[in-house]
């Protein structure tokens, strides 16, 4: 979540949220908040506490570039569940290098990390290899803003999925990458 709705949580809670830095280290965000101890044990409707079921798709070859380790455990929990698994890459020269070695059909594009950024890495995939042999790009951030979906599509990615991930979301993009997989292998172009 982004820090202003975090911080609108925690206050709207009666709490506070706060960050401490360390350089060369990173920032620690942490919270408090009031709660009352429940007076009895909360029961929770079935089809509530249910699991959703997902169903296992087809593997595609899929590239997660994503700098923050919650964020990448997620992800590829949540493509798992779809039937999925993902090399992951730490940053835009890692991806790129993963890209001179392994053709992708997918790649899950987070646009804000250090060394190289997920726009100037997305135009490097467009100088370095042609629109065929490009996989999907999508870009995966924490904004929700129009003006970074516009500058993502801008840059060549052909989605954009908002943090925290919405597993819907990436179910969708995993079978677009698929049909486009599938459509490579059925009429002879480079997969």
């Amino acid at each position: 979540l982004g820090l202003a709705i975090c911080r609108s949580l925690c206050e709207n809670m009666g709490g506070r949220i706060w960050v401490t830095s360390d350089v060369g280290e990173g920032s620690k965000f942490e919270f408090s908040f009031f709660a009352a101890v429940a007076s009895a044990p909360v029961v929770v409707s079935p089809l509530v506490a249910a699991p959703v079921e997902e169903k296992p798709s087809a593997p595609i070859r899929i590239l997660l570039v994503e700098d923050n380790s919650i964020n990448q455990i997620v992800a590829l929990a949540f493509l798992k569940k779809l039937g999925q698994v993902a090399d992951v890459a730490n940053d835009g020269l890692e991806a790129l290098d993963f890209m001179q070695d392994k053709r992708y059909d997918l790649v899950l594009m987070d646009c804000h990390m250090p060394r190289m950024d997920g726009f100037e890495c997305m135009k490097q995939i467009t100088i370095r290899w042609p629109v065929e042999d490009r996989p999907k790009v999508v870009a995966m951030t924490a904004s929700a803003r129009k003006e970074d979906e516009q500058r993502c599509r801008e840059t060549g990615m052909e989605g954009f999925v908002t943090k925290p991930i919405d597993m819907k979301a990436l179910r969708f993009w995993v079978e677009a990458a698929q049909k486009t997989a599938a459509e490579k292998m059925l009429f002879g172009r480079s997969a």
